[in-house]
């Protein structure tokens, strides 16, 4: 597993901007990197994502778990659960995520927020993902208006290091942006829960 490319830095785009299902171009020129495919099971089948590489390689698949960790298949490797790869720090209010090289389990990297770096070195990024972004309609160009575009793309920034090592990167970042916005739906399914019981109360009177 190792997907390799020239020039210094690499910037990845995300078409749609939804980590489980998903096209990834080189935005230089288009060209087809990977896809994330996810099949959803039935009540007899589970849930699997798949990150495939331009050839048609899956490079990882995991298959997704409700109460444990998922199950992770790196490449031909045996499968494992989850958190034996990606180890979310134990410390309060920490959300760093740390991976290694299965090749070199000394390469360790760590995921905080949207950017990557190394766990030795963290005062300079290897990755940096910035989500998609709504365009406020006065400040949408001729072009893209006529086009229909109404969004900056989600795109993932990687430097020389960090190409190296990018089938890890791509993977490690589809499964935590899964979390991290799975988190992000239930934190604004519970507010608007209380929103609307706050509003639905019947006010108190005395009695």
């Amino acid at each position: 597993m190792a997907t390799t490319y020239e020039d210094t830095s690499l910037t990845l785009i995300f078409t749609p901007s939804n980590p489980i299902n998903t096209t990834i171009t080189n935005a230089r020129d288009g060209a087809l990197l990977y896809r994330v495919v996810t099949e959803f099971g039935s009540k007899s089948s589970h849930t699997e994502t798949r990150v495939v590489s331009a050839t048609g390689e899956t490079l990882a698949s995991w298959v997704w778990k409700q109460i444990r960790p998922d199950i992770l298949t790196l490449g031909n490797a045996a499968p494992v659960s989850m958190s034996t790869w990606l180890k979310k720090s134990m410390m309060p209010f920490n959300d760093t995520t740390t991976f290694s090289i299965p090749t070199d389990p000394s390469k360790e990297y760590q995921w905080k927020g949207h950017t990557l770096s190394s766990k030795d070195d963290k005062s300079d990024s290897i990755a940096v993902f910035t989500p998609s972004r709504w365009i406020p309609r006065s400040r949408l160009t001729p072009e893209e208006m006529k086009s229909g575009i109404r969004s900056t793309p989600a795109k993932l920034v990687v430097d020389a290091e960090g190409k190296e090592i990018l089938d890890y990167i791509i993977i490690s970042f589809s499964v935590l942006e899964r979390q991290r916005r799975a988190k992000e739906n239930n934190r604004n399914s519970v507010n608007e829960g209380r929103i609307i019981a706050s509003s639905t109360l019947a006010p108190m009177t005395a009695v």
